[in-house]
C-alpha cells in the first residue's frame, strides 16, 4: 500500500487544487504589493494644482502710447482713427495755424503795449512830486517798445491811446497830489507869517500900565502857542506827503515788477506758438495701431497736456498677469516656476464709449490658461509680495481671440484672475485631504460629546 501512496495523492483533485490555490494566491498577493508601491512611489511625484488661489490682474504688457495736445495749443483735426495701424513719425493730428496765427498776434500786441507801459513808468511817469512833469510831453511812440516796427492796424492803435492814458493818468494823479501838498504848505507859511506879523507889532510898542503889561504877556502867549500848532501842522504835512510819496513809488515799482513777469510769459509763450506754428503736425516716434481715439472737436485748447489718443506698439498684443500672495509663499517660488491661470468672464464682451471702453454683454465661461514666473516684487516691510506671469504663447494666442482683450488696450482697463499655483503632488493633496476629514472628524465628536448631559458624557466620574 506504501507503494501506491505517491501515486494515489498525484491523482487526488482536491490536493492539486488546494496546492494550486496557494500559490496563486501568494502571486497575486506580491502583484498587489508590487503594483501599491509603484503607484505610491508615482503618486509623490505626480504634481497637481494646490488649493490656494489669490487674486491677480490681466494687463498689457506693453503700455500704449499717449499723443499728447500741448496746453494752450488749438488742436485742428485728428488724422486717423481707431484701429488704423500707423506707422512711426505718421502724422496723427495737425494744430490749428491760423489760430496759432491769431493768438501770436494778439500776444506780441499786448507784450508792445505792457513794454510801453513799463518804459513810462521807467522814465518817472506819475512819480513823486514834480517828478511827472518831465515825461508829461514825452511821446509813448519815442519809448522803448514802440516806434515804426508797431504795426498800425486799429487795434493796436487803440492799445497805444490806452498806454497814453494810462501814463497821463500816473502823471496827472502825481501832479495833483504835489499840487494839494504845495497848496497846503503855502497856507501854513502865510498863517506862519501874519504871526510873526502880529507878534512884532505887539512888541513895537510896549504898554506902560501893569494891566496892559499882562494883556501884552498873555497875547504873546496865545501867539507862541499858536505858533506852536502851526509848526506841528506843517510837520504833520511834511510826514504824510513822504508816506504818500513813498506809497506810489512803492505801487510804481510793484506795477513795473508785474509788468516784467508778463513780459517774460509773454516772450516764453512766444516762442512755444512759433515753434508749433512752424511744425504743426503731432506724430509719435513708434509705429503702431490706434486703440482709442478721444472725442475732441476741433479748435479745443487744453489749461494742461492731455491725451487725444492712444496707440498700442506694433507687434502681436502681449499680456502679462500680476497676482499678490503671501510673503512667505514668494520667496519658495523660482524664477519659470509653472502657473496655472483661471480667468473668469472671458467671454465678456467689450464696446468702446466716449469714456472708454465698457461692458455691453457678459459671458462667465472661465478660460484655462497656463504661464511662468518671470518676476517677483519683493516690498521690505509688506506681508505680501506681486507676481509677475507671462502667459505661455498657446495662452497669449488664445487671450489674443478674446473680445476682453479691446478692453486691456488701455491703461486703466484689467480684469480678475485666479492663480493657482503648483506647489504639491497628489501624495501630498491626498494627505491634506485626509488630515482635514480627521480634523472635521474630531471637532464633530468633539460638540456632540459637548452636547451630551453630564451624566452620559465619558469623562463623568
Amino acid at each position: 500500500m506504501g507503494r501506491h501512496m505517491p501515486r494515489g495523492f498525484r491523482h487526488c483533485p482536491r490536493a492539486r487544487r488546494g496546492a494550486g490555490g496557494a500559490l496563486w494566491f501568494a502571486a497575486a498577493l506580491s502583484g498587489l504589493v508590487l503594483l501599491a508601491g509603484g503607484t505610491h512611489v508615482a503618486l509623490r511625484d505626480v504634481a497637481v494644482p494646490a488649493r490656494q488661489s489669490y487674486p491677480g490682474r490681466l494687463v498689457a504688457a506693453a503700455a500704449p502710447l499717449t499723443l499728447d495736445l500741448p496746453a494752450g495749443v488749438p488742436l485742428g483735426a485728428i488724422t486717423v482713427a481707431r484701429g488704423d495701424r500707423v506707422a512711426a513719425g505718421q502724422t496723427l493730428a495737425v494744430l490749428d495755424r491760423p489760430e496759432l496765427a491769431r493768438q501770436l498776434a494778439v500776444l506780441r500786441r499786448e507784450r508792445l503795449f505792457d513794454m510801453a507801459l513799463r518804459a513810462c513808468l521807467l522814465a518817472g511817469g506819475g512819480v513823486g512830486r514834480g517828478a511827472g512833469r518831465g515825461a508829461e510831453g514825452q511821446s509813448l511812440e519815442d519809448l522803448p517798445g514802440l516806434g515804426p516796427e508797431a504795426p498800425p492796424d486799429p487795434e493796436t492803435l487803440a492799445g497805444l491811446d490806452r498806454v497814453r492814458e494810462d501814463c497821463a493818468l500816473e502823471s496827472e494823479t502825481a501832479l495833483h497830489e504835489a499840487d494839494r501838498v504845495a497848496a497846503a504848505e503855502a497856507a501854513l507859511r502865510d498863517e506862519l507869517a501874519l504871526l510873526e506879523t502880529g507878534r512884532r507889532l505887539l512888541m513895537q510898542d510896549p504898554p506902560e500900565g501893569l494891566a496892559e503889561r499882562r494883556a501884552l504877556a498873555a497875547r504873546a502867549v496865545a501867539l507862541a502857542g499858536e505858533r506852536t500848532r502851526l509848526e506841528k501842522r506843517r510837520a504833520d504835512l511834511e510826514l504824510a506827503a513822504r508816506a504818500a510819496d513813498h506809497a506810489r513809488r512803492r505801487a510804481r515799482l510793484d506795477r513795473i515788477a508785474a509788468l516784467s513777469d508778463r513780459i517774460a510769459a509773454a516772450t516764453e509763450a512766444e516762442t512755444r506758438l512759433v515753434r508749433h506754428h512752424d511744425a504743426p503736425r503731432l506724430s509719435l516716434p513708434e509705429g503702431g495701431e490706434v486703440v482709442r481715439v478721444r472725442q475732441v472737436p476741433a479748435g479745443t485748447t487744453l489749461d494742461d497736456p492731455g491725451p487725444i489718443l492712444e496707440l498700442r506698439p506694433g507687434g502681436p498684443a502681449a499680456y502679462l498677469v500680476r497676482a499678490e500672495v503671501p510673503i512667505e509663499l514668494a520667496h519658495r517660488l523660482r524664477p519659470g516656476a509653472m502657473i496655472r491661470i483661471t480667468l473668469d468672464g472671458a467671454g465678456a464682451r467689450y464696446g468702446t464709449g466716449h469714456g472708454g471702453p465698457g461692458i455691453e454683454e457678459e459671458f462667465t465661461a472661465p478660460l484655462r490658461l497656463s504661464g511662468r514666473l518671470t518676476g517677483t516684487l519683493r516690498p521690505a516691510d509688506a506681508a505680501h509680495a506681486v507676481l509677475t506671469i507671462t502667459p505661455d504663447p498657446d495662452s497669449s494666442a488664445r487671450l489674443r481671440d478674446q473680445p476682453l482683450a479691446a478692453g486691456l488696450d488701455t491703461l486703466s482697463s484689467a480684469v480678475s484672475v485666479s492663480v493657482a499655483l503648483e506647489d504639491t503632488t497628489l501624495h501630498k493633496a491626498a494627505g491634506r485631504s485626509l488630515m482635514a476629514l480627521s480634523g472635521r472628524v474630531r471637532n464633530g465628536w468633539s460638540g456632540l460629546l459637548a452636547s451630551l448631559p453630564a451624566s452620559l458624557s465619558p469623562t463623568s466620574s
